[in-house]
């Protein structure tokens, strides 16, 4: 036990302690008595890439070029070649400089960085990045080892701490040095030095393969309004400049999440995804503000990266931990303008890198909710067809069922989802009834339960939920079964004043097939309002802790392996030994559940 708690804390202190990072500027001289000590300069054995500004690339210079930066010839700034970028307008606008060692392992103790002399009489120096970063890779993921700030002016060569290995090293400008010219920025060094070892490992390497257009499906929200270069072929055909891109259902709410989900019929390593914003007339429009990416590994989704914040950048490039799965989503839950009011999930093009892998995955979980053998729920004898269970399936928003009307609203009320198969059930979307732009019996109490082939199992609650807007997505854990059901235990108001009903425009259901045979469901009754409180009978028994009693459901992380850190410990009744943890998160925000299952009410 002593070990295994050992080994949490030190993943605990791990998360926490942050990379020290040293930058120092250290006089010419000193140069050569750092490269001969216990390291060396290993620059010159790595692939370097750079971009170099277009006119030179077409008017070719001896001394100008990618491959001048690690000639080690950098003692005279007065004589050394150098490389130069093409020069912006925007000091913002990120440049790298990449150095590989293919699968070689190095371990990288500092880089120092040379400035460029651009005039010897005037002893004026170019483009020195005035803040940048370096992430090296560490065969699975990159991982920032330094960042640097404040270089104006700089003169003598800028020692960076990285202490780090790896087989990849990228340098990235967050701001550009000035290019002479008032208002132009540009990255501009006459050397980069590399002060490390090469040692006998061999490491992966990251993804270099755009593998977006090979999905085998593509699912978003796709606008009825929308013309054919606003639509989802155009987050893939490789162009970003053309004014096509693509384009969510507007909003007003910018807290509305929309999502984009890449399915492929074969697993990949994905470490990083790459997007361009949506451009019209020289604006940016949609780019999204907060960002989840998640990862189907097979079972579930995994949350690779958690972005909130977000400014604008093209490309805009998302790096994090080389996770396997077979689909991957992007899901904004804050979306960017796009208009003076209203907002929307935009992009000109999605790049998804990843590299092929030869295990075999089960596919994420589809909309089976057409697919149901039965619905189930109240018909009004007052409603037309467009107003029955039947419109809840059929992929139009404009029309939606409702159930009778109610004067109380606590009156239940329920939809039924029956199939002739089981499946593991793990989210539903709720689509809002509307009429003249208003949200109409939109149930601000309501459960979700599976029936598991013998019994009702709650699944998902929803309590004094606000009246949604727009699509409202309910996830919870995989549940089996083969039938869903949505009760609505406290009604929405409808447009008639005074009255309450259970109103939906379209129902999402998510699961994939097991291939179990399972019970007959039992119809879910709708739970009958509450009577008037009564007072507390006095000889009624005592209330009890039935925490024990109920079946629980989270989650438990493939690094815990002592039974004294598993869920179980929620209900033992020993406070002092022994507790439950969940899988640790970078994220404060990211969501973490605890489900209590009880077989009676």
């Amino acid at each position: 036990m002593k070990k295994s708690k050992n080994k949490l804390i030190y993943k605990v202190l791990a998360s926490v302690l942050a990379i020290a990072l040293v930058v120092t500027v250290i006089p010419m001289t000193y140069t050569k008595a750092l490269a001969e000590g216990t390291v060396e300069n290993i620059a010159g054995q790595a692939t370097v890439e750079a971009e170099l500004d277009p006119w030179f690339v077409s008017n070719p210079q001896a001394w100008i070029g990618v491959d001048k930066l690690t000639d080690g010839e950098c003692d005279n700034p007065k004589t050394n070649g150098f490389n130069v970028s093409k020069v912006e307008t925007d000091q913002t606008t990120p440049k790298t400089i990449t150095l590989s060692y293919d699968n070689k392992e190095v371990y990288v103790d500092k880089l120092i960085l040379h400035p460029s002399m651009e005039n010897v009489v005037e002893d004026k120096y170019r483009g020195f990045p005035e803040a940048f970063h370096v992430d090296v890779w560490d065969g699975e993921k990159w991982v920032e080892a330094a960042r640097a700030t404040g270089h104006t002016n700089v003169k003598d060569p800028v020692e960076v701490t990285i202490n780090q290995t790896g087989n990849i090293i990228k340098i990235t400008t967050d701001l550009l040095g000035p290019a002479g010219q008032e208002g132009q920025y540009c990255l501009r060094l006459s050397e980069v030095q590399v002060m490390g070892e090469i040692r006998g490992g061999t490491l992966s390497t990251p993804a270099t393969d755009n593998i977006a257009s090979k999905a085998t499906k593509i699912k978003a929200e796709e606008p009825t309004w929308v013309n054919d270069w606003m639509k989802l072929p155009m987050l893939t055909d490789g162009k970003t400049d053309v004014g096509c891109f693509y384009t969510s259902e507007f909003t007003t709410e910018q807290n509305t999440p929309k999502e984009i989900q890449f399915n492929y019929d074969k697993s990949y390593k994905f470490d990083r995804v790459v997007l361009h914003p949506a451009k019209e007339n020289g604006a940016v429009l949609g780019f999204p503000v907060n960002l989840t990416i998640s990862i189907w590994d097979g079972s579930k989704w995994r949350e690779a990266a958690n972005l909130e914040n977000m400014t604008v950048k093209e490309p805009y490039e998302i790096q994090f931990p080389s996770t396997e799965g077979n689909a991957i989503c992007l899901t904004a839950t804050k979306l960017g303008a796009a208009n003076d009011t209203q907002y929307a999930l935009m992009l000109a093009e999605a790049e998804i890198y990843g590299n092929e892998t030869t295990t075999k995955l089960d596919p994420p979980s589809e909309d089976i909710a057409a697919s149901a053998s039965e619905i189930k729920a109240e018909v009004p004898g007052w409603v037309g067809d467009t107003m029955k269970p039947p419109v809840l399936t059929d992929g139009n928003k404009d029309n939606f069922y409702t159930s009778e009307f109610e004067t109380n609203p606590e009156t239940g009320k329920v939809i039924q989802f029956n199939y002739s198969q089981s499946y593991k059930f793990d989210r539903v979307v709720l689509h809002p009834a509307k009429e003249n732009g208003k949200v109409v019996g939109f149930p601000t109490e309501y459960t979700i339960s599976v029936w598991d082939g013998s019994k009702w199992a709650p699944v998902a609650y929803g309590q004094k939920d606000k009246v949604a807007a727009d699509a409202r997505e309910i996830k919870f854990i995989p549940t089996e079964g083969n039938a869903i059901c949505l009760t609505a235990t406290k009604l929405g108001e409808t447009a008639e004043a005074g009255k309450y009903a259970l109103m939906m425009a379209e129902v999402e259901i998510y699961g994939t097939p097991t291939g179990k045979t399972l019970g007959t469901p039992m119809d879910m009754e709708p739970p009958a309002p509450p009577d008037d409180p009564t007072p507390e009978d006095p000889d009624e028994p005592a209330k009890e802790n039935v925490a024990p009693k109920a079946v629980i459901k989270a989650e438990t992380p493939d690094w815990v392996t002592e039974n004294w850190m598993k869920y179980p410990m929620l209900v033992d009744g020993n406070k002092k030994d022994g507790f439950y943890t969940s899988d640790f998160a970078k994220k404060q925000n990211t969501t973490k559940v605890i489900q209590f299952n009880y077989e009676r009410s």
